[in-house]
């Protein structure tokens, strides 16, 4: 999932501009999926919410989904992940959702 630096450098200015601007259930969801997100219908995303910076395609956000003030949702640690957050979740205040992104393995001998 190499990316160009234009597509990173565009990705992190739209992910500012949803961080701070107004239009919590239509513009910051337009801008996210501009990103890459997949964004369903009726999703509510608060003030300062963080999506997934590097890969912003690993996440998916169903419809009537509602995330409110400071929620961060990393979907890589070390290496691409994903997040999926079924309809009609509510993700609360300073809520944080990581997943690893590295997969199990049988231990070495």
């Amino acid at each position: 999932m190499k990316k160009g630096t234009l597509r990173r450098v565009i990705n992190r200015f739209l992910h500012f501009l949803a961080r701070i601007l107004p239009g919590a259930t239509g513009f910051r969801p337009l801008l996210h999926r501009l990103r890459g997100v997949k964004v369903g219908a009726d999703v509510f995303i608060g003030d300062e919410v963080y999506l997934e910076s590097e890969y912003p395609e690993a996440v998916e956000i169903q419809s009537g989904v509602q995330i409110s003030v400071r929620a961060i949702l990393l979907a890589h640690t070390r290496g691409p992940g994903q997040i999926i957050i079924e309809r009609d979740a509510y993700i609360g205040p300073n809520a944080i959702i990581i997943t690893s992104g590295v997969l199990a393995r049988e231990p070495r001998e």
